[in-house]
């Protein structure tokens, strides 16, 4: 007797994901018009708002309005240059089984210009959470805890943005990860693993300022004053934080060649070892170069940094032939250190096509 098959349960077919639509924008958002200038009394000249903007910002006759002049010739007129500088404050619910989240959520908060952080739970906030917490906080620059209780932490940014130049950031972002790069080789040359921390501290520090440099950028692009007050357009604003990311990275590099050092067990041969300190200060220097014509606006130096790149490049070429002979654990991590080299010099190329972005732009 045959037995009748059973039909396949037809599997259900799984809902795509909800992509959430684009918020209605203003009709006027993004809107170019054209207006004629119209002479009004004797020598006046008057231009009309358009209707539409007018009702949506709530302007009534007579209300002042700020004019802020651009370096191009160009004027913003704006009813909130006019309002006082207030703290902006925001509340984070805390993820007490994964604070890290929370963490991540402080720092987009700190980036997006909330002075006034408060961070809640329900119920008891455990030690473990808020220690972690509390670690995490140290690494954002000027942001410190003015209050806590049981269920909630306050977190106020004591730092004043515009008093910092984004210039002198970007030298200290540059010395730091400079000094990082040649403290991971002595790392890798001499075996010295107790120097890893110093390395990996110090990388806390360049993100700090990356962070820093990255909410002056949103500070300048959302309130002219801002801008004024670091004397910086927004063009140059945007090269800055790129420069400023490009170093974060140089950094992160300087870090992989500080761990890589666990792996190498034994002194490398003289060539090998000669080859990588001459490699990683052409890397260095090449870096030096870049930004030194970032900062000065040099553009035919900057073409200069970006041709060298391809015979430094070349060389580090023949150093990852000279180590295929090593152990593989050998052999492995000091791939991972020429990697890393290779990128410094990469990443010197690109601040200096920021530095003829620049040059362009202030032509």
């Amino acid at each position: 007797m045959t037995q009748r098959k059973r039909p396949r349960r037809k599997e259900p077919t799984p809902e795509p994901p909800h992509v959430p639509e684009e918020p209605e924008r203003p009709a006027w958002s993004g809107r170019l018009e054209t207006r004629r200038v119209q002479r009004s009394g004797r020598g006046s000249t008057v231009i009309s708002l358009p209707k539409d903007w007018v009702d949506r910002i709530g302007i009534k006759p007579g209300d002042p309005v700020a004019l802020q002049y651009q370096e191009d010739g160009s004027v913003i007129v704006s009813p909130k240059l006019l309002e006082s500088a207030t703290r902006l404050k925001t509340v984070i619910e805390i993820d007490g089984r994964m604070p890290d989240r929370t963490i991540r959520r402080v720092i987009a908060a700190y980036l997006e210009g909330y002075s006034q952080i408060e961070l809640r739970t329900r119920g008891q906030l455990g030690a473990e959470v808020r220690q972690t917490i509390h670690e995490g906080i140290r690494k954002i620059l000027g942001l410190e805890v003015v209050d806590e209780g049981s269920d909630r932490i306050v977190l106020l940014d004591l730092a004043s943005p515009s008093e910092f130049p984004m210039a002198r950031g970007l030298w200290r972002m540059h010395r730091l990860t400079r000094a990082m790069q040649v403290d991971a080789m002595e790392v890798v040359l001499a075996g010295s693993p107790e120097r890893v921390e110093a390395v990996l501290k110090r990388d806390d520090e360049v993100d700090r300022l990356y962070w820093l440099i990255f909410k002056q950028h949103h500070l300048i692009l959302r309130d002219p004053r801002f801008a004024a007050k670091l004397e910086l357009t927004p063009q140059r604003s945007l090269g800055n934080l790129l420069a400023a990311r490009i170093f974060e990275r140089v950094a992160d590099h300087a870090c992989t060649i500080a761990k890589s050092a666990n792996d190498l067990r034994g002194a490398l041969p003289q060539g090998i070892a000669s080859g990588m300190v001459e490699a990683n200060g052409q890397a260095l220097q090449l870096l030096d170069r870049g930004f030194a014509c970032f900062m000065g606006n040099d553009l035919p130096s900057a073409h200069e940094v970006i041709e060298a790149v391809r015979p430094f490049e070349s060389r580090l070429s023949e150093l990852r032939e000279s180590i295929a002979g090593l152990k593989a654990r050998q052999a492995v991590a000091l791939a991972y250190v020429l990697e890393s080299i290779e990128r410094t010099g990469a990443y010197s190329a690109d601040i200096a096509e920021l530095a003829i972005n620049n040059c362009v732009g202030t032509a």
